[in-house]
C-alpha cells in the first residue's frame, strides 16, 4: 500500500507539473540515483544491526 500511495502521489505532482508547464525540479536520473541513495541509507541500521 505504500508503494502505491507513493506512486499516486508522484503521479499526480508530475500531472500538474506537466499541467503548468514547470520544468522537473532535477533530472529523471538524478531523481532515481537520490531515491537509491535513499533506499540504501534506510537499510544499512539493519545491516549494523
Amino acid at each position: 500500500m505504500d508503494y502505491a500511495a507513493s506512486f499516486g502521489a508522484g503521479l499526480v505532482v508530475g500531472i500538474m507539473y506537466g499541467l503548468l508547464r514547470v520544468p522537473s525540479p532535477a533530472p529523471p536520473f538524478v531523481c532515481l540515483v537520490g531515491l537509491a541513495g535513499i533506499l540504501v541509507g534506510y537499510t544499512v541500521p539493519e545491516w549494523i544491526a
